[in-house]
């Protein structure tokens, strides 16, 4: 029985105890896994906080502060306290407008540089003017944003940064290269499509890279991968286990040093990966991006132009199920890939051979070997063949005619490809390599002045891989007939993620989330058909046939802000 299953036996059980015990009992399970390191879930959001001040730089307490998001217009309501200063603990990414009031002061309202992105904490000092005339006092211009409760280093990644680079493969993790102390564990590339570890082939969405990079010189399995707070790193290579639609990333930020403390248990770089929501306003996209063929030149060393066909298409599309109060956000991208495999130069028999001609008698140093052998040659070349006689001089010039043949030889010959470079060499890219990857994914989000802002977020990945020359799974180094050789591979990754922001009065904010991620593989060595689940299920095995990789995984976090 898995971790998961035990847990959720012991809670049933617990329905046999009378019902105090039952809600104490609750309340300590909660609060264990609440204060466990493992289980802290990483930010969303940012922070906002600052003080009010008079002309005279006087505080001022009992300030109402309120905090609208200019596209959805959720607002929070702080009041300043009596150092005159507010906080707005949880807030998430996004554009925001801050609205101060007081009696006798002139209305105040800010919207220049109130822009959260994840993991930042923004310092706003207010000044207001005693009222002389019904007016507000409306700052659009101010100066650059400062960071002053914020020791951690990193850098944030738009949305449109993230759209407009071309990326080959539409991975947000391609991106991560081009930080500041990024480096790939190999000179080879960017990154790997697979995630490490002693079993070797655990592809991330067909083939997407999986983010195996050093950061500041740490292992690449010290890093944490985050989707909307909870964590999606897969448990062999430690890498990201869940590739979303690029088109769906609102940003994602790469923490690299000095890091908060529901950081701790990493030692290289956080990637926090936000997706978007919908707002007050219907918008959405469609896109495809394709490479094929007829755009790719020839490999100079390859006889021939092995076969590609790209094609990555999807959309998003969000908005309001009522404004202000309810948004939704949902996204889609396919991709079908097929790539010719090119085999290089694999050595042949040459046309001569085929023919039985192996050019002198020098490459004959053996011997015959055995009576039967005699008798058999001397009944297939009409003259006498002796034991221990050399084939030098049963095979004069090297040359064994075809009366000497067996039936094996013969009919295996036809399976062997004719040499095309060179007098025994072979090269094709006919044997292709198919992908075909699915990935939906929607967001709903909820504003209540009663139970505060929920979000609901689920991820589904469906993809199947055939590779005619897979390594580690029995493939072949040779052509073979598109069956015996072939490796067929088959997943299911899938997320879901709960967060729940509620501030109770004026100085008090509890953050709770739960995230669960389940990764299926399904690997073999010839084709056959798909045996993920349908539904979500803890997966805690892995086999090499048949790789099921990647346990439940569970984020709760609370915070409360005095």
């Amino acid at each position: 029985m898995s971790t998961f299953s035990k847990l959720l036996a012991a809670l049933k059980e617990l329905q046999n105890f009378p019902q105090p015990f039952r809600r104490n009992a609750l309340i300590v399970f909660l609060f264990t896994f609440a204060i466990s390191p493992q289980f802290l879930a990483a930010q969303t959001g940012g922070r906002i906080a600052g003080a009010v001040k008079d002309a005279t730089g006087a505080l001022i307490p009992e300030g109402q502060v309120v905090l609208v998001n200019t596209e959805t217009g959720v607002k929070q309501t702080a009041v300043t306290g009596s150092d005159g200063v507010f906080t707005f603990a949880a807030v998430p990414v996004g554009h925001y407008a801050l609205d101060v009031t007081m009696d006798g002061f002139n209305p105040y309202r800010q919207t220049a540089n109130l822009k959260i992105d994840v993991n930042t904490a923004l310092t706003i000092d207010v000044v207001l003017k005693v009222a002389d005339s019904s007016q507000t006092i409306n700052v659009i211009e101010n100066t650059a944003e400062v960071h002053t409760t914020d020791t951690q280093i990193g850098q944030t990644i738009e949305s449109k940064q993230v759209v407009d680079i071309p990326l080959n493969g539409r991975s947000y993790t391609d991106l991560l290269a081009v930080q500041a102390g990024v480096s790939p564990i190999t000179t080879s590339g960017a990154g790997n499509t697979i995630s490490g570890g002693g079993f070797g082939t655990v592809p991330a969405a067909g083939q997407a890279n999986t983010g195996q990079f050093s950061i500041h010189g740490q292992r690449e399995s010290d890093n944490a991968y985050d989707l909307n707070g909870a964590s999606v790193q897969e448990t062999i290579g430690q890498q990201a286990g869940i590739i979303p639609n690029l088109d769906s990333i609102a940003e994602f930020r790469i923490l690299s040093s000095n890091v908060d403390a529901e950081y701790g248990s990493f030692t290289g770089g956080i990637i926090n990966v936000v997706t978007k929501s919908g707002t007050n306003n219907f918008h959405g996209n469609l896109f495809e991006f394709f490479r094929n063929t007829h755009l790719d030149a020839r490999n100079y060393f390859s006889p021939e132009r092995a076969a590609f066909h790209q094609n990555q298409y999807g959309g998003t599309f969000g908005g309001p199920i009522r404004k202000e109060k309810i948004f939704f956000f949902t996204d889609y991208q396919g991709q079908r890939y097929i790539q010719g495999i090119e085999t290089g130069f694999v050595s042949v028999p040459s046309m001569a051979n085929r023919n039985g001609d192996f050019g002198s008698a020098s490459a004959f140093t053996g011997t015959v070997n055995g009576p039967y052998l005699a008798k058999i040659l001397s009944q297939r070349l009409g003259q006498q063949v002796t034991q221990g006689e050399s084939f030098a001089q049963v095979f004069p010039n090297g040359v064994i005619p075809r009366s000497a043949w067996g039936a094996a030889p013969t009919r295996l010959l036809q399976y062997i490809p004719e040499p095309n470079g060179g007098v025994n060499q072979f090269s094709t890219g006919a044997y292709k390599r198919r992908i075909n990857d699915d990935k939906t994914a929607g967001r709903v989000d909820f504003n209540s002045s009663r139970f505060g802002t929920s979000s609901i977020y689920y991820f589904n990945d469906r993809y199947n891989l055939d590779d005619p020359y897979p390594s580690g799974l029995g493939g072949a180094t040779l052509p073979g007939n598109g069956f015996a050789y072939d490796a067929a591979s088959f997943g299911l990754d899938q997320t879901l993620v709960f967060s729940n922001i509620h501030t109770f009065g004026a100085k008090t904010v509890n953050e709770a989330r739960f995230g669960i991620t389940c990764r299926c593989r399904t690997m073999a060595s010839m084709p056959l058909a798909s045996t993920c689940p349908t539904t979500m299920a803890p997966a805690t095995s892995l086999t090499i046939i048949r790789a099921t990789a990647g346990p439940i995984s569970i984020s709760l976090l609370s915070r409360r802000m005095l």
